[in-house]
Order: structure tokens, then sequence, then C-alpha cells
């Protein structure tokens, strides 16, 4: 995966979540969170391919590509009240590249 892709390239990203222990899960809610640079976070929706495995589609935004982490959607309900609580994943080898 390259995150030096040009802007307004659109470009696949698939990969597979494992437990600690190396098996593969699946879950609903997954999707890519892509930091940008000179910019905020963009949360594109993942596909469920199965087997542990996903995939995705994201257009480069100006700036480019600075981080890429994958989230699963979580709520957190404490004293009556329900707040988003998402969990993040980071790829390994982390996906990160300097801005400038």
């Amino acid at each position: 995966m390259r995150l030096d892709a040009a802007p307004g390239k659109t470009i696949r990203i698939s990969w597979r979540l494992v437990d600690t222990d190396g098996h593969p899960f699946g879950a609903s809610g997954v999707y890519l969170r892509v930091s940008r640079c000179g910019g905020g976070v963009r949360r594109v929706k993942a596909r469920n391919l199965g087997g542990g495995r996903f995939s995705t589609r994201v257009v480069v935004p100006n700036g480019g590509i600075r981080k890429l982490r994958v989230g699963l959607v979580g709520w957190r309900t404490a004293s009556g009240e329900t707040r988003r609580a998402d969990m993040l994943f980071g790829f390994d080898p982390p996906l990160v590249r300097r801005c400038g």
C-alpha cells in the first residue's frame, strides 16, 4: 500500500482482521479511518469479504493520505448516556507517512 498516491486517484485497500493468535475474525460496522495531510479525518465504510477479509476504495484527498487505521463502530453507555466509542486498529506495519 502506497500512501503517496496522487490526490484524486482512487485506490483499493484490502486487509484482514486477526486476533492475537492470528485467527481471522469478522465484524459489522468496520470502516477505514483516513487521516489527511492538512485536513481532518474521513471514515470510509468497508466491505466484508468473509474470513476476516475486508476491502474498500478511497479517493486520495488533496494533500494526500497521512495515516490509515481500521475502525470498528462501538457504543458506550454510562450514567444513562450513550456515546459513540469506536475501537481503532493499526496496520502491521503501520501505514503512516510524514506530510510536507
